[in-house]
């Protein structure tokens, strides 16, 4: 073999080589199952608190995070009411690990409930810590960068082309003033939505602008303007929703107190947190739950459940973006099977004209229609999203 055989030959490979390396990328595939081994954890949270990548697993616990592009991983797996999982993986030569993790239930420690300095009710001191350590960590804030991935499934949604129309026309400039002129269209138009949207947002001196909007995945046809308007209604400013929430769950608890009942306390982050929750009776049946995980020391919210009697369920978890900052990193919204209702309803109409003869019109006929095709009418829309955070800058104390 002559020295150009030779050099050809060592080029080669190491292009071959070069090239598999940078076709391989480290991927975390897995599922979350609760302490009994028995349930999913469906709707965990999958944080990767070294690079802020994060996903939410699917009603079966399963997950998948792709493209982490480190050997070594460290990953924390929440989920109400059992203790944070954290588990570093390391890939080797591997480019994806498949990973099964069980929760275990989260020790409630009853006797160490939070004691205000003061005497006054625990959730107005809480939360006036919270609002005020979040005006706070605004003005610390000199930049960040941050991605929110939003995933939307909606289904049988066009139940609005059931009602007459001159009630649709009146409703429809209501629901567009109310910023979500292009989620309408989409819901009313189109009986099965999964649609993923991406957007870049870039917080400096004091203000929060989106810079980049894309559609990731659609299962429908958006043209360029319905693309934007979609974008734009569903930006979020993650300063504000934490102040939001701040300011309400203290304005619940100022004007009634013993609104929030302590439920106890959890140790979390090498922090202790305060467990607050409030229950929404009617007679004795429960309607809803509210719960708040309230940080001491940094004073920040931790974690946020609502949940429905009918089965609905909002979640959000925040995580230190930078010096003692917390933000919201994940959102799941779960539907409240409030259209049950609907159904009910339309059930009972169907079966009347059923019994008196009369021919399937509007829902009724696309009823049956789906039916026909093997699916029951089901409505309902979720929402959940994600966000990344990077380049973040503080001021220093």
């Amino acid at each position: 073999m002559n020295l150009r055989t030779l050099l050809r030959s060592l080029v080669w490979a190491w292009g071959l080589c070069a090239g598999t390396l940078m076709a391989q990328t480290q991927n975390i595939e897995g599922r979350v199952l609760l302490s009994d081994s028995l349930h999913a954890a469906s709707y965990a949270s999958v944080y990767v608190p070294s690079t802020g990548q994060g996903t939410v697993c699917d009603k079966e616990g399963h997950f998948l995070l792709e493209g982490l592009g480190k050997m070594e991983c460290p990953i924390e797996v929440s989920y109400m009411g059992y203790s944070t999982h954290k588990e570093v993986i390391r890939f080797d030569t591997a480019s994806i690990v498949r990973l099964q993790v069980t929760m275990e239930e989260e020790p409630i420690n009853l006797a160490n409930v939070f004691i205000t300095p003061n005497g006054e009710d625990a959730a107005v001191y809480l939360f006036n810590k919270v609002l005020q350590q979040s005006k706070a960590n605004r003005k610390r804030l000199l930049h960040f960068e941050a991605t929110v991935h939003t995933r939307f499934h909606i289904q049988d949604y066009d139940f609005w082309s059931y009602f007459p129309k001159f009630l649709t026309f009146m409703m429809k400039p209501v629901v567009v003033s109310a910023g979500a002129g292009a989620l309408f269209s989409v819901m009313t138009q189109n009986p099965l939505v999964d649609l993923e949207i991406s957007c870049l947002m870039d917080y400096a001196k004091n203000k929060l602008r989106y810079v980049k909007d894309e559609i990731v995945n659609s299962n429908i046809g958006l043209d360029a303007k319905m693309t934007k308007y979609f974008c734009k209604d569903n930006h979020i400013d993650p300063l504000k929703l934490y102040e939001k929430m701040s300011e309400y769950a203290l304005k619940k608890a100022t004007e009634q107190p013993g609104y929030f009942k302590m439920l106890g306390s959890v140790e979390e982050q090498g922090h202790e947190v305060n467990i607050l929750q409030h229950i929404f009776y009617k007679g004795d049946t429960v309607l809803s739950s509210q719960t708040y995980y309230v940080m001491e020391d940094v004073w920040s919210l931790l974690r946020y459940e609502w949940k429905g009697r009918r089965g609905g369920e909002y979640r959000m978890e925040f995580r230190d973006i930078g010096e003692d900052i917390f933000l919201p990193v994940c959102r799941v919204d779960l539907p409240d099977t409030v259209e049950t209702f609907l159904t009910k309803q339309l059930k009972s109409s169907k079966e009347w004209m059923e019994e008196n003869n009369q021919e399937p019109s509007g829902p009724f006929k696309r009823w049956d229609e789906l039916a026909l095709s093997g699916r029951e009418f089901n409505p309902y829309m979720s929402k959940n999203y994600s966000v990344q955070y990077k380049n973040v800058q503080c001021r220093e104390e």
